[in-house]
């Protein structure tokens, strides 16, 4: 599937952070930060933006897990998965995309341009006013200067503040609780790159012969925004994959068992197995293949056996050529050595 995938959408959850030594806060590999428990709260319960309040909240001690959280993203690199996927991304004739509900910004930080990137909770990275007296949001800096005091557990120094009303500024990142407060500016500007991505594969004639392949890595039940948008797009082209990598939660449903496959493996180690796959997939036995048109010709690689729809698709991304043909475009195939000819479909 991935070696011969038309588009890759890369849906991502906390399991991808793991193996860079980032915890979910959530299942088995669950990380802790020290201040959780001392002051009596649940992950959810910290992760509400009531917190950031100035008369009826504790802004240093929201901040006092927002900054744990800003300096254990800006300290962890990412691992090589990342590059893997992107490569994995750039084979494909229309590209790939990743969706992922992580907070950390790994996938940009990783060198992935930010223009195929939908972080659809948000970044700890990215400010905004906690009132909100507007949509603003602003890069933070690397070092907020805040230091957590060990005994509450509660930050010393300046907090950041918005800079057109000077409240209390709080992480652009969709919290729990009911967050209406949070600036969907930045995620917006996301989301309409990401749409106009889908619609155009959606729109092209042979939408339906699309090998449209959904890898999921490390997205869990309790927070299921990314497992239910991948499962949504398979859906939504009939030639739909999805491949799901969870160690903890790898089921598929009923409807999606016959075009999908469950992968029960941490997602580093996941993502390497597929990358020999599809490695070894690459040095089978190629073809050079010579289309030709009414105005003109092109030339492409690419394993013998390959259906038409696949070639005119990798024409257009190899060679730039405009194509124009219907889902019923046919064409005869014929070998260089031998007066053997053959018809073949998009299919």
């Amino acid at each position: 599937w991935l070696a011969g995938a038309d588009a890759l959408l890369i849906g991502s959850g906390a399991g991808m952070g793991v193996d860079a030594g980032l915890g979910t806060f959530r299942g088995g590999k669950k990380g802790v930060w020290d201040g959780l428990e001392a002051v009596g709260l649940a992950y959810e319960e910290i992760c509400e933006p009531r917190w950031f309040d100035e008369v009826t909240g504790d802004p240093r001690l929201a901040w006092g897990f927002w900054n744990h959280c800003h300096n254990a993203y800006q300290e962890t690199k990412p691992h090589a998965g990342y590059g893997t996927l992107r490569q994995m991304g750039q084979r494909c004739p229309f590209g790939f995309f990743s969706f992922t509900s992580n907070i950390d910004s790994h996938w940009i930080t990783s060198g992935m341009s930010a223009e195929r990137v939908l972080e659809v909770h948000g970044a700890v990275r990215w400010l905004q006013c906690s009132k909100p007296c507007c949509p603003d949001v602003w890069k933070a800096p690397n070092d907020l200067a805040l230091t957590e005091s060990p005994a509450t557990h509660r930050v010393e120094g300046v907090l950041p503040v918005c800079p057109k009303c000077k409240a209390v500024a709080r992480p652009n990142v969709q919290m729990f609780g009911g967050d209406s407060g949070f600036s969907r500016a930045r995620r917006g500007a996301q989301n309409s790159r990401y749409d106009a991505w889908i619609n155009h594969l959606a729109s092209r004639p042979d939408y339906e012969s699309l090998r449209v392949v959904c890898l999921e890595v490390g997205c869990g039940l309790t927070v299921p925004t990314v497992r239910r948008e991948l499962e949504k797009v398979v859906q939504k082209f009939p030639g739909g994959k999805l491949i799901r990598v969870n160690p903890e939660n790898p089921g598929l449903a009923k409807e999606l068992v016959p075009r999908g496959v469950s992968i029960p493996l941490p997602g580093a180690m996941a993502i390497e197995k597929l990358s020999k796959q599809v490695a070894a997939t690459d040095e089978m036995m190629q073809a050079t293949y010579i289309l030709w048109g009414i105005d003109g010709g092109c030339e492409v690689r690419a394993p013998f056996g390959t259906c038409l729809g696949r070639l005119l698709r990798l024409a257009q991304s190899q060679t730039g050529m405009k194509l124009e043909y219907t889902q019923d475009v046919t064409a005869e195939v014929k070998q260089v050595m031998g007066p053997k000819t053959q018809v073949i479909t998009a299919e």
